[in-house]
């Protein structure tokens, strides 16, 4: 292996395999990295910055996968990596969320309706293909037919009520047709159409299956992985709490009980081991939230270790194996990988904590000094050094879901049963997908369960 470097950039020369030459980059500056690698016609690029040594890591991990490749269905090379097939029907189940092309956030892509005028960036949009805050889109249980609907939801952090600004319908073809459409322009260049765009830049659709579309691209990402280890699921004492109540206005209204789900996943949050030298855990609930809770812990390296937590009340006061209890906030916690990158989550932040934003955010009992992530965020006039939303530190992440109604030991014993049903094998599959995902931005999984 030689090394070199040049004005900042690192070249490791990797490994020599059967199919070429393999090279890999790494820029460093500031304390942290990102790198990249080219295989003959195809490459691969980390999405986030982090420290030398975790590159290093990943080098050699990717270096393993080529010098000691699996033979499976996916291919000899990268094992992991997926090939893709013609997308000819939908899959045979429910369609979970929907993720824009990330390519298309932070480039200045703005949002315009005529007689509404502007409304906001791109950021600002989410998609969904199944329940959606609007009530517009019915419940969606598998697709039928050759067009799957699909609906833009926009939280402008001004309205506390989402508004549905984009309605289309998607075919196998990739083709995208709207009923309601809306403009796209980025800064004073040509204007788009919204559908016109995402036809080009398809989003990606996921399925509780595992399977995921792209355009026309269908991907079975659980055909012949190793499944979910059920032992990574995290069962705590729900005892005193209403499982069936989110927050704490809808248990107070009940009667009996009043602590609800939140109130016990900051309980929970509180009681994790810390990870960095300061540690604030943020509520932010409501229409357009980043997440439920934000745990923000600075660590002693100057990284920032990022947790986004996402929690749904259960829909029997018995816990059970259903999937139902799982599909919103998964498409919400899909949808929030999407701050791990981001440029603008600290400003964002920062907005909602000073009440300019919506919805607006507070810090939970437990937490360290408010002044002093005031001085992180900008709010301070203390300028002694540059607050995050000006030197962007390197993030880490947790995706964390928390859901009562989920018996991790009824699903054990489903799973283990001669014929597994179909609820337990779905929730396996999602399970296994979700840490996927999670390890592509690389952030950890947490999932919150009943004993």
């Amino acid at each position: 292996m030689g090394r070199g470097v040049d004005r900042g950039l690192r070249t490791v020369d990797m490994a020599r395999s059967a199919l070429g030459h393999v090279m890999f980059q790494v820029n460093t500056g500031d304390g942290a990295a990102n790198a990249g690698g080219a295989v003959e016609k195809s490459k691969l690029w980390l999405t986030r910055y982090g420290p030398l040594r975790e590159l290093s890591e990943w080098i050699d991990a990717t270096a393993a996968l080529l010098w000691f490749p699996q033979q499976t269905a996916q291919g000899p090379l990268l094992p992991g990596m997926d090939r893709g097939h013609r997308l000819e029907a939908w899959p045979d189940a429910r369609p979970l969320a929907a993720e824009l092309y990330p390519g298309l956030y932070g480039i200045g892509l703005e949002l315009w309706e005529g007689a509404a005028g502007h409304l906001g960036g791109i950021e600002d949009l989410d998609l969904y293909v199944n329940d959606d805050p609007t009530g517009t889109l019915k419940d969606v249980q598998t697709v039928h037919g050759g067009s799957l609907r699909i609906i833009g939801v926009l939280n402008d952090g001004e309205n506390e009520q989402a508004s549905c600004v984009w309605d289309a319908t998607v075919d196998t073809a990739g083709h995208i047709t709207a009923t309601r459409d809306i403009m796209v322009r980025r800064g004073y260049g040509d204007t788009d159409s919204l559908a016109a765009l995402l036809e080009s830049q398809p989003p990606t659709i996921y399925f509780v299956d595992g399977t995921t579309t792209i355009g026309s691209v269908r991907y079975d990402s659980r055909t012949l992985t190793s499944a979910f280890d059920v032992r990574l699921l995290q069962a705590i004492d729900w005892t005193g709490t209403d499982v069936t109540a989110e927050t704490r206005r809808t248990a107070e209204t009940r009667g009996g009980i009043d602590v609800c789900v939140h109130d016990r996943l900051a309980e929970h949050l509180r009681s994790r081991p810390r990870l960095g030298i300061f540690r604030w855990i943020i509520f932010n609930d409501g229409p357009g939230e980043i997440a439920d809770y934000l745990v923000v812990e600075e660590l002693a390296t100057g990284e920032v270790h990022l947790g986004l937590w996402h929690a749904k009340a259960s829909s029997g006061v018995t816990p059970g194996v259903r999937i139902k209890d799982f599909q919103e906030v998964v498409a919400q916690a899909l949808r929030s990988r999407r701050q791990f990158p981001s440029t603008t989550l600290w400003a964002e932040l920062a907005a909602r904590l000073s009440g300019q934003g919506r919805p607006v955010a507070t810090l939970v009992d437990g937490s360290d000094d408010g002044d002093l992530l005031s001085r992180r965020l900008g709010l301070s006039d203390d300028d002694s050094e540059p607050p995050w939303t000006r030197r962007f530190p390197a993030v880490r992440g947790t995706l964390g879901i928390v859901q009562p109604g989920l018996s991790v030991q009824a699903l054990r014993t489903q799973l283990n049963a001669a014929a597994v049903p179909p609820a337990a094998q779905s929730l396996r599959e999602l399970f296994s997908v979700l840490t996927d995902m999670a390890q592509s931005d690389g952030a950890e999984l947490v999932i919150v369960v009943s004993p």
